[in-house]
């Protein structure tokens, strides 16, 4: 068969569209060869347990991974919540995205296994209880944590090393006080490079904290968390990075342990504060009663409906671990939001 002339004719635009082809179409085939391989790898893994870096969501107000059911512990109801869920997807009503650790629709044994090993990284059951009776206040802390000699070398003459504790693979705890006015504005002054802004609230049972993580650069920076002492500064500070400029995610399940764990021991402060059950409940208007008076009733917490907006409620005042019946602001969020509540979430903190 013999195909028209002008057909068979080599001309210049089929001269440069061999040359496109020829130099494509081998790009192509490499990029379509590492995406299969890729995707075959994926498939491969898929029954193994998921590595950290999968996008798993971390959530609200803390770091842990594995505390899937927001109470701030990695424990056995972590899993017992997961497993009321297994093969729930995301259309139905017994979903929950916190315990769909790989982030699939759909929550499955992986999922269980994934937070299963973690929490059993950490042995909760060998704790120990450290306890200052000079401060009044205690708090648990494993025992790979070895009490170490104190730094004497200071920043400044207001601080106090209270205790320090080390681990043979380099994580270390100090726990200090500055013998400062406690105030959130304050607390920037240790804020991480990079970050100016203030830091971040967290609450653990009912103590809340003020974090600072990691900043900007790759340089290792320690776990901070700051609390309200009697109106000055108490600080834990966590420190050890592996390949990392925050300390690894074990680590931050043992930070959230012990300051879970936290608590004021101190028993005649204690008997000599006074709660919302002791604050006369009066029938007249809001506007009349005193600010303490209208928050012990709710009027500051009840209204907010979310979650951010309930912990930057402070208007009480706490001095000496009195409630103060005025208006006041000390740094210490004064409503704390229930998650697992089916009506009012945002509730007064002092019962």
């Amino acid at each position: 068969m013999k195909l028209p002339k002008q057909i068979s004719a080599v001309t210049t635009f089929s001269k440069i569209l061999a040359l496109v082809l020829f130099i494509t179409l081998p790009i192509v085939g490499f990029y379509l060869g590492m995406m299969y391989e890729k995707v075959q790898l994926d498939i491969g893994n898929s029954s193994e347990t998921p590595s950290l870096d999968l996008g798993i969501p971390m959530m609200e107000n803390t770091s842990l991974v594995c505390d899937v059911d927001r109470n701030n512990i990695c424990d056995q109801k972590d899993i017992d919540f997961i497993k009321n869920r297994i093969e729930s997807s995301r259309q139905d009503s017994n979903y929950h995205p916190e315990a769909d650790m790989d982030v699939n629709g759909c929550i499955t044994a992986t999922d269980l296994t994934y937070t299963t090993n973690l929490i059993e990284k950490v042995n909760f059951l060998s704790w120990k209880t450290y306890r200052n009776d000079e401060y009044g206040f205690e708090f648990e802390y494993p025992e790979s944590f070895k009490q170490i000699t104190p730094d004497l070398n200071l920043p400044a003459s207001n601080i106090t090393n209270i205790i320090e504790f080390g681990t043979d693979d380099g994580i270390t705890l100090v726990v200090f006080l500055e013998a400062s006015t406690f105030t959130v504005e304050g607390l920037k002054k240790y804020s991480p490079t990079g970050n100016e802004k203030s830091p971040e609230t967290k609450v653990f049972n009912t103590s809340t904290f003020y974090y600072y993580g990691p900043g900007g650069g790759g340089v290792c920076y320690p776990d901070q968390y700051f609390t309200n002492i009697d109106g000055q500064i108490l600080s834990f500070k966590f420190s050890g990075c592996k390949n990392d400029k925050t300390p690894s995610e074990e680590t931050k399940v043992i930070e959230n342990h012990i300051l879970s764990t936290f608590r004021f021991v101190n028993a005649k402060l204690d008997a000599e504060t006074p709660s919302c059950r002791d604050i006369p409940k009066t029938t007249d208007s809001i506007a009349g009663m005193t600010y303490l008076e209208s928050y012990c009733l709710g009027n500051y917490c009840y209204p907010k409906t979310t979650k951010d907006a309930c912990e930057t409620v402070d208007v009480v005042t706490i001095k000496d671990r009195k409630l103060n019946d005025s208006w006041g602001q000390d740094g210490t969020a004064d409503c704390i939001w229930i998650e697992d509540t089916t009506s009012i979430n945002c509730q007064v903190r002092y019962k």
